[in-house]
């Protein structure tokens, strides 16, 4: 019996030095979500800087197809936050990361499916801001992928920042258990 205690304790414990390994060096035990940032123009940043301002989610990583904008905002989400997310270079690569809790998509109408769909491919939790032009055919391709997966997406549409931040906690109370549903699915956009 001592035995089973024993190899649960040193599991505990190279999960833990796992966690460390992929850039996470608080671990607490309340929620603290960490985000990923695709899309670091001014809307990018100041969406991160609202979910860091919940006090729940952290930026832990950031990708952009340009690096001047991807470094700028890197700078600007350490100023809000205590340490500096990891820039990516390679979409993919930052998708591989198992400690991304939560993809914030932020990107132009020509890349938001391609991001998107690749994300769906790693399950991953999603906020995604549809540009208000996203044509209503490729919006259908997007709901029939976000079913197949486990995760949840909920949109956003460049709206305003009181708007914008009640999506935010409808999302994190939606992962945590907090609320039921998901007050912005991907599928209400349908309706605009």
């Amino acid at each position: 019996m001592r035995c089973k205690y024993w190899a649960l304790f040193v599991l505990s414990l190279f999960s833990v030095f796992s966690l460390r390994a992929q850039g996470v060096d608080e671990i607490s035990p309340m929620a603290i979500y960490n985000v990923a940032l695709v899309g670091c123009d001014s809307a990018g940043s100041e969406l991160v800087k609202l979910f860091v301002s919940t006090g729940e989610a952290r930026c832990v990583a950031l990708f952009d197809k340009d690096s001047r904008m991807a470094e700028q905002a890197k700078a600007e989400i350490e100023s809000v936050q205590s340490k500096a997310p990891e820039r990516y270079d390679d979409y993919m690569q930052m998708l591989d990361r198992r400690d991304v809790d939560i993809l914030l998509l932020v990107v132009p109408a020509e890349q938001c499916e391609e991001f998107f769909l690749k994300a769906c491919e790693y399950d991953k939790n999603m906020y995604v801001e549809i540009p208000p032009a996203f044509p209503s055919d490729r919006l259908k391709r997007l709901i029939e992928a976000s079913r197949k997966m486990s995760g949840a997406v909920q949109a956003g549409e460049f709206t305003k920042r009181a708007d914008t931040t009640e999506r935010i906690k409808n999302l994190l109370y939606y992962l945590d258990g907090r609320a039921d549903t998901l007050a912005y699915p991907l599928e209400s956009l349908e309706k605009r």
